[in-house]
């Protein structure tokens, strides 16, 4: 994923017991990828959007990733 990209921000997350991490990528071609990902119950989730710079602070983007949860079923 960060193959020909530069690696802007990193940061440590929970959500409930899980473990993730919350990361944005400046790519070649001017766009903005922001990026959470979280480990649970051995699988991988993966929350992505892409746009123009700044995507990853639009409040949009912010509500897209707080609006996901883990649910045991």
């Amino acid at each position: 994923m960060a193959a020909g990209n530069t690696l802007r921000g990193e940061r440590k997350l929970t959500l409930g017991r899980a473990q993730g991490r919350e990361f944005t990528l400046a790519q070649a071609n001017g766009t903005t990828t922001a990026v959470r990902l979280y480990w649970a119950r051995n699988r991988l989730y993966q929350l992505g959007v892409t746009g123009r710079a700044g995507v990853e602070s639009q409040p949009e983007t912010r509500h897209f990733f707080e609006s996901f949860a883990l649910v045991r079923s």
